[in-house]
Order: C-alpha cells, then structure tokens, then sequence
C-alpha cells in the first residue's frame, strides 16, 4: 500500500475516532471476495450459520454494496473472528 495512503486512512479513523487503528493492519484490495477466495469455505447466509462448535471469520461489507446501508456482524459468535471490509 502506498504509505501516504495509509497514513491519511490512519489519521481520518485517529480524528473521527470510529476505530482503534493501533496494532491493526490496513489491507487495499478491489473487493473482499477476491482477498478470501483461495483462503476459506463459503457457507452462504451468516443468518442461518449454525455450527456453534466450529471456528470462523465472518467478512462485514460495510457500507452494503447493493444499498449503501450500514451493516455489523451477524453470526457474532465466541469462536469466530471479523474481518471489517470498510469502503473508502
């Protein structure tokens, strides 16, 4: 990524102050779904995920590409970790 841009992203969530940027990394990409392709298993609708037992990483595309609306978690369980795909 180019520094600039990752400090300015830095800067912007420091002065809004909607995200603790400290020890996060930032990743640039053309859409989540290529970034996670080749790494994961799709197991469709977050709503109906079931497998308590189970570990996994729920992607949350915020704001929504199809209307703009802005989205959370869904499955939000404790073994699971989220990865934030936020559109600048």
């Amino acid at each position: 990524m180019l520094p600039k841009l990752e400090q300015e992203i830095r800067n912007l969530h420091n002065l809004v102050g909607n995200a603790i940027m400290e020890g996060r990394h930032i990743v640039v990409e053309n859409g989540s779904c290529k970034f996670i392709s080749g790494l994961s298993m799709w197991e469709g609708d977050a709503h109906a995920y079931d497998h308590d037992d189970q570990p996994y990483i729920e992607m949350v595309t915020s704001p929504n590409n199809i209307n703009g609306e802005l989205m959370g978690p869904i499955v939000n369980k404790a073994n699971g970790m989220l990865v934030h795909d936020l559109a600048y």
